[in-house]
């Protein structure tokens, strides 16, 4: 077998962690030291030089928070659907409920409306209580539009027998029971509006879940067309996983971002697809052109070029001076050892890696939101400060 370079095993190493901390979540990370056998000095030497490849394998795994807003997005037609049968099912309760009142009990008629009037209010609360589509929700999902169709089907199977010629009723009975009638009808003629809604979903649930796929493959093999040194192969497939972001039910090409703008922690955690491609560029294109590499650590510090300058991990400064000989506020280190759990060297790392991109953008609440959305992609304990990471990390760069 052909033996790796050093550069390839170092890129290799990343991956191999990075595919395991991500299967296996923060206990991982926790494991890391162990399962590397390496002191703390040896791993800055492990992590190899960060390039276009780390930030991309990351944000591979943030693709599928792509998902729930694109599916929210193209459930609004079939939501206005079910909401007017709802709404239908409402007013056939509402007169069932009044004729229930006309009728004599004994009768044939009145435990038929008294049927219907039960299924109607199991329908229309049914409707309300309609889940909202997840991938782990879908079995429910499926279930909640089965129960509606057998409650339609079983209302019309009752309202088969309601007598629709003469009976000896009241005249207000008989009005009511001619405006039940027309409901019926109205809600039986609707039934195939609601079928094809349904199945409208269910395509763009195929069709979000292969874009999804795809836009995860395309950022892949960019990750992979850089480590073999193919800029332009790297460039082809981050601009086709933002031509596939753009198909998202959800994209709009109008939004334009205020950096000036206050973003809430819990807006900052929302993914949707404009944040996305504002994530890759021109950050990510920027890396790629440049082939900025920079080293995790200031040891065995190289000489560099003008425009491919390479930034110290453990010893960011808010200047651009030389690297503190310790690590201070101010440090990607020290912000991973205070804000993550567990704080580990891989950490560092992988921090950096999803930053890099970000920090081509000029300091802003902007860029403070999409480095929180990055730093999701990271595993970590269940009491990291993301939010205060992100603050300190948009204050590293100008």
């Amino acid at each position: 077998m052909k033996e790796l370079s050093s550069t390839d095993r170092q890129f290799e190493q990343r991956r191999s962690f990075i595919t395991s901390a991500l299967i296996g979540g923060a206990g991982s990370l926790l494991a890391t030291s162990d399962a590397w056998g390496a002191s703390e000095a040896d791993k800055p030497d492990e992590c190899g030089e960060l390039s276009a490849a780390d930030p991309l394998y990351f944000y591979t795994s943030l693709v599928q928070k792509l998902q729930p807003a694109a599916i929210e997005e193209g459930r609004k037609f079939e939501n206005a659907i079910q909401a007017s049968q709802s709404q239908k099912l409402r007013e056939l309760w509402v007169l069932s409920d009044k004729l229930r009142a006309q009728l004599p009990k004994g009768s044939s008629a009145h435990s038929t409306v008294e049927r219907v009037n039960s299924l109607a209010y199991i329908g229309q609360t049914n409707a309300q209580a309609n889940p909202g589509y997840t991938s782990h929700s879908r079995a429910r999902f499926q279930g909640h539009a089965k129960s509606q169709n057998l409650i339609v089907e079983e209302i019309l199977k009752a309202a088969a027998s309601l007598p629709a010629g003469d009976v000896r009723i009241s005249a207000k009975a008989w009005a009511l029971l001619q405006e039940l009638l027309a409901k019926i009808k109205e809600l039986r003629e609707y039934q195939p509006t609601v079928e094809r809604a349904r199945e409208k979903f269910n395509t763009t649930i195929q069709t979000i879940n292969s874009r999804i796929t795809e836009i995860q493959s395309a950022l892949m093999e960019a990750s992979s067309s850089v480590v073999r040194g193919d800029k332009p192969a790297a460039i082809k497939n981050v601009k086709s996983a933002i031509e596939l972001i753009k198909q998202l039910a959800g994209y709009d090409p109008s939004l334009k971002f205020d950096p000036k703008k206050l973003i809430k922690e819990g807006e900052a955690g929302e993914m949707t697809p404009n944040k996305f491609i504002s994530m890759l560029d021109p950050g990510v294109f920027d890396l790629i052109e440049h082939q900025m590499t920079p080293s995790t650590s200031d040891n065995g510090s190289k000489r560099r070029s003008e425009d491919a300058r390479m930034i110290s991990v453990a010893y960011v400064s808010r200047l651009d001076s030389a690297p503190y000989s310790a690590p201070g506020p101010e440090t990607v280190k020290a912000i991973v050892r205070e804000c993550f759990v567990s704080g580990s060297w891989w950490q560092v790392v992988a921090v950096a890696a999803v930053c890099l991109p970000l920090w081509s953008y000029p300091r802003s609440e902007h860029r403070k939101s999409l480095i929180y959305s990055a730093l999701t992609a990271i595993p970590r304990g269940p009491n990291s400060k993301l939010w205060e990471a992100a603050y300190h990390l948009d204050q590293l760069r100008p």
